[in-house]
């Protein structure tokens, strides 16, 4: 029972259920893409072919098929298998439900060389040019504090490959954009894709003017810097200006004490292309944790455009 509440969350059941057994899960990066950290030396803004995908397209591409909404959407299943298609054309589809039974997961050569013959036999890529982002486990336990106390073993539930769409050898980096996901269960099948990758039109050398960003100032709020200013790269001065504004807003915000320090998540920084609407424009982010006292702590997402 608490395994099918566990994997079948997306469905609501009011009956309530028996805590003494429980089943968790979560995800690891078994491989991950490396960053890229600078601008690139010939910045360019990409305009993007419109993202609604034609749903009749994908229904032949995975052989199904249901009602589309008037905005070209959808949204339905069929027995185990079901359908999403969103306006801006990502998409999702469930082709079967991955088999929970086998504990013995594939290798990652294997898993990696079955989504790679999945997407070349469906022409999942289109135009766009993928790099692999990472590889992800989805890892599951359980176990109970009642009777024998009994924990079992860790076990691998489906492997996730997910590619990273690149523009002009730089990746798309917005949250929910540029990747395809492959999910492939224990079994070497395939159970679940999803997809919102964008077609460009043209790069060129100017596009969409932005008013600038006030100047940085984050007075009153500690935090350690890597280099003087006058030392840093224009993506670290724009990202530099980018927090100030944000830490403002925070300050003007808080109703209470504000921030009493913050510092970079390591590793956080990044530099690609930013999709807005049909355009596509560099930026650089970073995460950051602001400290608010009293040992909370909150992320926050720092992007800069980098031309405009």
């Amino acid at each position: 029972e608490a395994q099918d509440r566990l994997f079948n969350e997306r469905y609501f059941s009011a009956q309530p259920v028996s805590k003494n057994w429980w089943w968790w899960r979560w995800y690891n990066a078994a491989i991950q893409r490396e960053a890229m950290t600078t601008m690139p030396p010939t910045p360019q803004f990409a305009d993007l072919a419109p993202g609604q995908r034609l749903a009749e397209a994908l229904f032949d591409r995975f052989e199904i098929g249901g009602p589309v909404a008037s905005d070209g959407s959808a949204s339905f299943e069929d027995g185990d298998r079901a359908f999403s298609l969103n306006t801006d054309g990502s998409y999702s589809v469930r082709l079967a439900r991955p088999n929970l039974e086998n504990h013995q997961a594939p290798s990652a050569s294997s898993v990696r060389g079955v989504a790679e013959r999945f997407v070349d036999r469906l022409s999942l890529r289109g135009d766009s040019q993928l790099v692999l982002d990472r590889l992800i486990v989805a890892e599951a336990a359980g176990g109970t504090n009642q009777g024998s106390g009994e924990i079992t073993d860790t076990r691998t539930t489906e492997t996730i490959v997910q590619y990273r769409q690149m523009i002009d050898g730089i990746p798309v980096i917005s949250p929910g954009a540029g990747t395809l996901r492959v999910a492939v269960d224990n079994d070497g099948n395939v159970t679940r894709v999803d997809g919102s990758l964008r077609e460009v039109r043209a790069l060129s050398a100017s596009g969409p003017m932005a008013p600038p960003e006030r100047p940085d100032t984050t007075a009153g709020v500690a935090h350690a810097e890597e280099g003087a200013p006058e030392q840093r790269s224009s993506e670290e001065t724009a990202l530099a200006t980018a927090t100030g504004v944000r830490l403002r807003s925070i300050i003007s915000r808080s109703k209470g004490a504000g921030p009493v320090g913050f510092s970079v998540v390591p590793g956080s920084t990044e530099v690609g292309y930013d999709l807005t609407g049909d355009t596509a424009e560099l930026i650089a982010t970073r995460s950051i944790e602001v400290d608010f006292g009293g040992g909370y702590k909150k992320l926050y997402r720092i992007d800069a455009r980098l031309r405009g």
